[in-house]
């Protein structure tokens, strides 16, 4: 079933705003967007936007699914088992794209929970945004990872 976005404006990638505008999405990719006359989908779901600004989601290159922002991140971490940790993950990814972010990079963790965390994503078991897992950390001997 397709979703239409009706009547509001939409902020266009580069730069440039569309006032009164329709876009119409298929699956997870967006079809159209308009400012003409469109013919809608005849069983799209329509929801109107009027007054409001439709954005593109955002790109997040640098995160790290496994842990919180807190100001201690890796404390948080410390005396919770690798299932609690992954579990905790599901709940940042779905925040992540409740926050806007479509597509996030996440830049190294124990190497197979992220992994599963993207997969789950792509299957459709757990909310969140499109996951690029560079897996296990490479760290210098003596650094952080």
């Amino acid at each position: 079933m397709a979703i239409v976005f009706t009547g509001g404006s939409v902020f266009i990638g580069d730069g440039r705003i569309l006032d009164r505008a329709t876009v119409i999405i298929e699956g997870d990719r967006i079809q159209k967007v308009s400012q003409k006359d469109t013919v809608l989908p005849r069983d799209a779901e329509v929801i109107d936007i009027k007054g409001k600004m439709l954005l593109p989601g955002f790109v997040d290159c640098h995160l790290h699914i496994m842990i919180d922002g807190s100001p201690n991140p890796m404390a948080a971490v410390e005396g919770n088992s690798m299932h609690m940790l992954t579990l905790r993950a599901t709940v940042h990814a779905r925040d992540t794209l409740m926050s806007g972010i479509t597509t996030a990079r996440d830049m190294g963790g124990n190497g197979v929970a992220e992994i599963a965390i993207r997969d789950a994503i792509k299957m459709g078991m757990i909310q969140g945004p499109r996951l690029l897992v560079s897996g296990q950390q490479i760290c210098m001997t003596g650094g952080q990872g």
